[in-house]
């Protein structure tokens, strides 16, 4: 700078201004993030941080673990960094969080038919349920009741959960169906026709369970009796073995591997169709029908 006086002298100093750059970039900090593990070790995350400076404008952001990395499963911190050509250094963080929240997927064995051995049903077993999971690879599988226990007759639903080790579950089931050994009933009835009979008369209702299942066979309520209304039409087969008898009574014949129900009718039925109804104690249930004379 420089001073002249009304004389024209003058003067001149000089002085320097040294403008400096101190200030850090400004880093815009994603949010902490949680990612879905895709496997055992982890998820690969991807994140864009981005730095401003008033002198440098667009500054890189260098960040540790760097954007595309395989984050753990559990809370990782992402460290921050960004420098402008003036070193001056800005730091920030957040967190990924890498969960397991995917069930496994289940496949269940399907639903299984046995024959009965006895009145306590069968000794089943089933095929095994697998279950995958994209990051526990043993998943644990529980089943409500095990392959090589004893089954009711009837049918019984198998419950099947996989857990894996972060406590998600997946469920699903299977039936179990133990029934007898029945392939209809022998003659004298025929199971396919409208049986003539007697009123009045009683009749052998013959068959077999596939071995003794004793007595007890029949569900509570059963035999029934319902009328029907013969079909004129109808094929139709006579009864032509009766037996004596004072009442309907169930027995069975270990030679002949037969139970004998004789079925004591009232004489007035005749004129009229009946049905025959037999509801065993594996649930199925077996019908013949009779139309009945004098």
């Amino acid at each position: 700078m420089s001073a002249t006086d009304g004389a024209g002298n003058s003067a001149s100093k000089t002085f320097t201004v040294t403008v400096k750059d101190t200030t850090p970039p400004d880093i815009t900090v994603p949010d902490d993030m949680t990612a879905e593990a895709t496997g055992p070790s982890g998820a690969v995350v991807t994140f864009n941080p981005t730095a401003w400076d008033l002198v440098d404008e667009a500054v890189e952001v260098i960040a540790a673990p760097i954007s595309g990395s395989t984050f753990l499963l559990g809370t990782t911190t992402v460290d921050l960094t960004a420098t402008d050509a003036a070193g001056n250094k800005a730091a920030a963080a957040f967190t990924v969080t890498v969960v397991d929240t995917t069930p496994p997927e289940l496949t269940v064995p399907g639903n299984l038919t046995v024959t009965a051995v006895s009145s306590a049903g069968a000794l089943v077993q089933y095929d095994p349920a697998t279950a995958f999971d994209l990051v526990d690879q043993d998943v644990e599988i529980t089943y409500s009741q095990n392959s090589g226990t004893w089954f009711p007759l009837g049918t019984s639903t198998v419950v099947v959960t996989a857990k894996d080790d972060f406590g998600n579950t997946a469920t699903g089931s299977f039936t179990v169906t133990v029934k007898y050994d029945f392939k209809g009933f022998f003659q004298p009835v025929d199971m396919s026709k409208v049986n003539i009979a007697k009123a009045g008369s009683a009749i052998p209702i013959k068959f077999s369970l596939g071995g003794d299942m004793g007595l007890n066979i029949m569900a509570e309520g059963y035999p029934k009796v319902m009328t029907f209304i013969v079909d004129t039409d109808a094929d139709t087969d006579i009864v032509e073995t009766t037996v004596t008898a004072g009442a309907s009574k169930l027995t069975y014949d270990p030679i002949a591997d037969q139970y004998i129900y004789v079925w004591k009718t009232e004489k007035s039925w005749s004129g009229t169709g009946k049905k025959l109804i037999v509801v065993l104690q594996d649930g199925t249930s077996h019908e013949a029908k009779f139309q009945f004379r004098k």
